[in-house]
């Protein structure tokens, strides 16, 4: 016979020239001058490892675990010859070269989770393949297996089995397991899943084992990677969040015949602080059966998950971080899973109400600010964090995905869209953390006149100008700054929508195709809106997107003027037409400067201000220290310096102001953020009758000067008196920061970003 060989099932459309993230055919072109290269064209299916949206997808991770790529869990890989190669007809699981191929591409370190049971000679043979395909300046972070205390994988007894017979003190108790007197260790009874007598020395065994094998992967890497291992391995210990005892356990104890212990040759700690593993579970009561109200309908779910979950979830975070620094100071608490944990057990598993909840839940538009919570939470607690997973249709056996399909629309997927906000907020808040595009390429950084916001809070708008009926332009300028080799980012795909969406017409933008590289420093979006009777209202989004990097959405307010009506030289005075805006008094505010408050102690008889730590935010140099140079006023003697203590504090800067009707108001000010400390955590929140209009977050490089700021309270100028407050907090735990603020004013125009 002549079987068919050689079979090729393709994706239709292609990718394009200029960009191997974005796909396209006839109906969806490359933008920048790029052409659309079919992959069924010669040479290009082969050329392109990785599809284009996969790529899109996977850019925002700085940190890619590939456990379930190289299926760890209950892995009968031993041999070198059990693993495939990049030339194998399948890859069941994925060969290192193409696992370095990914991290290479998306400048992401990797996390290898080695099979339980493969030899030294693979583990060799596994590091090689790395050390010399993986780029030298990207980490590697190293696990022996995954969750080997959890019994539902084999590696739980797997481990012991292999490895108590090399305890001669526990070998025998080992042998009375489940299915004793057959010479085979730590066997379960296939009736009742238990091991028996065998069930406490099969633990210690694999509390041993667990730490002595890990450290023998560890020294073996670092032989294969000689000199550059001390910065290109990361050894990792992962172990339970519900019980953080145990990696206490691990860790503790010395490497067996050796002086040392496995925490000495350790760098992190790691565990899996999931929200949600009460629900819809037999054993704690939270199911439907028991607690009815939780499942009435998805928002009362959400309001117990966001509250109940939530306390639950940052239960898991501290204690595994307090067992790491009580136990082993210095090492590093990461999450090597992590994220929602929705997902019925035993006789929940296809119950309706349950699987109908949780569905609705993953997809409510609430997910998004709850995850972010849950960030918000986990940056306090640890550093890197590993969710699990990133695209996976939603089952009865978990919504694990943040997205739910390869193509789907971000806007439609809460958890992936906070992943973004997150992500582009805390670019980098752990010890060492990079990700760039390499070979020496800088993506050029976009700066807008006026300054954009992201897809959760948008930014201050262009001034569309006054006048009678008929057109009315502005524009927002782009700057470029930074660019180097073929580094590019992108301003594209802008959308107008809101109430008034209908009053403006299509954004132009300058360079065509929104690419800005090293030969382009400068451009625009225009606009152009129809004034009518009344004023209209919308929201302009655009995606930018760094080359190597993920979209994020730049958003600004619009707001087209309405139409004046000129009026006559006989009701010159009155009656017809609308007079000019202004602004009265000129400055809302009282005091900007904080000059009237008294030199000696900061108290204020215009501002009210509170500290935790220092009883007021108030500063002048008779009391307060200049910190070298991070807390200084801008101008006078007086400033608000929020900060300052290596630990938790919350300071507050108020005052009542009456915004009166009939004008633009806006809050300007400046703020330095002149010292910075990882983890990064504090922020600056200004609020307006107790609810937060503008959040500034700590950077992780301190500004050396004050940077001007606006935020817009037009749409609070009704004639009445509204709180102005800025709200410092610093959790505990976190260390010294400075922001410091001065030279405050409510006016009729904006002065800064």
């Amino acid at each position: 016979g002549n079987p068919l060989r050689d079979v090729q099932i393709l994706p239709p459309g292609g990718v394009c020239s200029n960009d191997d993230r974005r796909s396209c055919d006839a109906s969806n072109p490359c933008a920048g001058g790029g052409t659309c290269s079919l992959f069924t064209s010669p040479g290009v299916a082969e050329a392109q490892l990785f599809q284009p949206r996969f790529l899109r997808n996977y850019e925002p991770f700085r940190l890619l675990r590939y456990m379930d790529w190289m299926e760890t869990n209950s892995s009968p890989v031993v041999n070198v010859s059990d693993y495939p190669t990049p030339t194998s007809a399948f890859w069941h699981r994925v060969p290192p070269q193409i696992l370095a191929a990914l991290g290479n591409r998306l400048r992401s370190d990797i996390w290898i989770n080695l099979p339980h049971l493969a030899s030294d000679a693979f583990i060799d043979n596994f590091a090689t393949v790395l050390r010399d395909n993986f780029a030298s300046d990207r980490k590697i972070y190293l696990e022996y297996g995954n969750e080997n205390w959890n019994g539902i994988f084999s590696q739980n007894v797997e481990i012991p089995r292999q490895f108590c017979p090399g305890f001669p003190d526990i070998a025998a108790g080992c042998q009375n397991d489940g299915i004793p007197g057959n010479g085979i260790a730590c066997e379960r009874d296939p009736n009742t899943f238990s091991l028996g007598a065998a069930q406490a020395p099969c633990f210690e065994a694999l509390v041993r084992a667990w730490g002595d094998r890990s450290i023998e992967i560890f020294d073996r890497f670092a032989t294969v990677f000689g000199a550059s291992a001390g910065t290109r391995l990361v050894r990792v210990i992962a172990a339970q969040a519900a019980n953080p005892d145990l990696g206490r356990q691990v860790m503790a104890r010395n490497v067996s015949g050796q002086s040392f212990t496995v925490a000495s040759r350790t760098d992190v700690y790691a565990s899996a602080p999931y929200i949600g593993t009460e629900y819809c579970t037999p054993d704690n009561g939270i199911n439907p059966d028991t607690s009815p109200a939780v499942y009435a309908n998805v928002d009362a779910f959400l309001d117990h998950f966001s509250t109940e979950g939530m306390t639950r979830a940052v239960g898991f975070m501290s204690a595994s971080r307090a067992m790491v620094n009580s136990n082993f100071p210095g090492m590093r608490h990461v999450a090597y899973e992590g994220g929602q944990h929705l997902a019925g057990i035993a006789g929940f598993t296809f119950n309706n109400t349950c699987n109908t909840i949780f569905d609705a839940a993953n997809r409510s538009s609430r997910m998004e600010a709850i995850y972010e919570t849950y960030w918000s939470n986990w940056r306090q607690n640890g550093d890197e964090f590993a969710h699990f997973y990133t695209t996976g249709r939603y089952g009865p056996f978990g919504r694990w995905g943040l997205l739910e399909f390869q193509d789907q629309d971000v806007l439609t997927a809460p958890k992936y869209q906070a992943l973004l906000d997150h992500s582009a907020a805390f670019p980098c808040h752990w010890p060492n953390c990079t990700q760039s595009t390499g070979g020496g390429n800088s993506n050029p950084t976009l700066s807008y006149t006026p300054a954009a916001g992201t897809l959760a809070t948008p930014g201050s708008g262009p001034v569309f100008p006054g006048g009678g009926a008929g057109s009315a332009n502005a524009a927002i300028s782009i700057s470029a700054t930074g660019a180097s080799g073929s580094g590019s980012t992108s301003i594209g795909n802008c959308q107008i929508s809101g109430s008034g969406a209908s009053a403006f017409g299509a954004v132009q933008i300058t360079p065509a195709g929104g690419v800005f590289n090293v030969g382009t420093s400068s451009g625009n979006l225009a606009l152009s809106c129809q004034r009518g009777a009344s004023s209209s209202q919308a929201v302009l989004s655009c995606d930018e997107t760094p080359l190597g990097g993920a979209a994020v959405a730049r958003v600004w307010s619009l707001s087209c003027p309405a139409a004046t009506v000129a009026p006559d030289a006989i009701f010159a005075n009155g009656f017809e037409g609308n007079a000019p805006p202004t602004c009265t008094p000129a400055d809302a505010l009282a005091d900007g400067g904080l000059e009237a408050s008294n030199p000696n102690t900061g108290a204020s008889t215009i501002w009210i201000s509170t500290s935790t730590n220092f009883g007021t935010a108030i500063c002048h140099s008779n009391f307060c220290p200049n910190d070298g140079n991070t807390a200084l006023p801008r101008s006078g003697a007086f400033w608000a310096w929020f900060g300052g203590f290596n630990g938790a504090e919350t300071s507050t800067l108020s005052q009542s102001v009456v915004l009166p009707v009939g004008a633009p108001r806006h809050l300007n000010f400046f703020l330095r953020r002149g010292r910075v400390t990882a983890p990064f955590d504090a922020e600056l929140r200004v609020k307006i009758d107790g609810s937060t209009v503008r959040t500034f977050n700590e950077p992780s490089s301190a500004e050396a000067d004050y940077i001007a700021r606006t935020v817009d309270l037009s749409s609070f100028a009704n004639g009445q008196s509204h709180l102005i407050e800025f709200e410092y907090i610093n959790p505990g735990g976190s260390g010294t920061s400075n922001f410091v603020v001065d030279d405050l004013s409510v006016v009729c125009t904006p002065s800064g970003s």
